[in-house]
């Protein structure tokens, strides 16, 4: 929570069990409280995002280098809205472009609205507790999961690549008499932007020119990555520059 005009806002954040780090891949991004209970007794590892199609920045944060699957709900209206459906589709892709790679989604088996519907149809209330079954149930689930799912490309080309064409268009690169890397505008005064540090430098300049042509913001791992190519491009004619 913030403040926010005198009062307070509050955001409604991931549901992550304690257990996560402990559970194999993939992680399952599913709706709600609810179905990340369930594929804990499944014995999977679930994350929560707060409605259909939010969560996706946070997601990328929290779930960096593990496999993904998200997991949409069977809840298409009369008028032909699918919000399950859609929000499912909309955060795989948020999540592809945040991590530069192909991501899958899914909606559950039919007969279930979600994850933890399958599960009651599974174990109904009065079955008792069955730790092995549950898990083997989870596993079943995963499979079927996977065997259904649609993949959500990231852009064709990686941001890191777009970046480094960019700044090689905008601007002309070389070694100060130091050796620093810097960059000058090839159209405009001859000032040179260092790589790194205050406001004027080239890694904000970028960020900044790449927003401006693409309407998307460049995330800081794909930033550091063209940096170091255009430090190598700055470097190889090994000429110095006062």
């Amino acid at each position: 929570r913030r403040p926010q005009g005198g009062t307070l806002w509050w955001k409604r954040g991931l549901v992550v069990p304690a257990t996560l780090a402990h559970l194999p891949d993939p992680v399952v991004i599913v709706e709600g409280a609810s179905d990340v209970a369930a594929c804990s007794a499944l014995g999977l590892a679930g994350v929560g995002r707060p409605s259909n199609a939010a969560g996706a920045e946070d997601l990328a944060t929290l779930l960096a280098g593990r496999e993904v699957l998200v997991v949409g709900e069977n809840d298409a209206k009369d008028t032909g809205a699918w919000p399950g459906r859609d929000g499912a589709q909309k955060v795989a892709m948020r999540l592809a472009r945040e991590r530069e790679e192909p991501v899958s989604w899914v909606l559950p088996p039919d007969g279930s609205k979600d994850i933890r519907s399958w599960f009651v149809n599974r174990f109904p209330s009065g079955s008792g507790f069955q730790p092995e079954a549950m898990r083997n149930a989870g596993r079943e689930l995963i499979g079927l999961l996977r065997g259904r799912a649609t993949e959500e490309s990231a852009s064709k080309k990686r941001t890191a690549d777009a970046l480094v064409d960019l700044a090689m268009e905008i601007f002309e690169l070389g070694l100060s008499d130091a050796g620093d890397p810097f960059a000058v505008r090839r159209e405009g005064p001859s000032i040179a932007l260092p790589f790194r540090g205050n406001r004027d430098a080239l890694r904000v300049v970028l960020a900044r020119e790449y927003r401006a042509k693409t309407g998307r913001t460049p995330n800081s791992a794909a930033l550091a990555d063209a940096l170091t190519v255009l430090e190598g491009e700055a470097s190889e004619s090994g000429k110095r520059h006062p």
